[in-house]
C-alpha cells in the first residue's frame, strides 16, 4: 500500500516525506519494484485542490496502478 497524503496548501506526502508533484510517478514506480500490485491511498484535506488529486491520479495511471482510493478529511 502506498499511502500519499495532500495537504490544505496543496504540499504532497509520500512515506513521511514531502515530495514535487513532478516525481509522483517516479516514487511509485520506485515503491512497485518493492511491491508490485500495491494500491495507492490518496488522503486530500478537505481544502486541498483538487488538481493536486488528479496529478496523483494521473501519475498512479501511467504507473498502471489499478487500484487507488480517494479519502477525505473534514473542513
Amino acid at each position: 500500500m502506498i499511502l500519499i497524503a495532500v495537504g490544505p496548501n496543496g504540499d504532497i506526502w509520500i512515506d513521511g516525506d514531502q515530495i514535487d508533484s513532478r516525481f509522483i510517478r517516479s516514487r511509485f514506480e520506485l515503491r512497485l519494484a518493492d511491491a508490485p500490485n500495491s494500491a495507492v491511498i490518496i488522503q486530500a484535506d478537505a481544502d486541498a485542490n483538487n488538481e493536486q488529486v488528479l496529478l496523483i491520479l494521473e501519475a498512479a495511471r501511467e504507473a498502471n496502478i489499478l487500484d487507488v482510493s480517494i479519502s477525505t478529511t473534514e473542513a
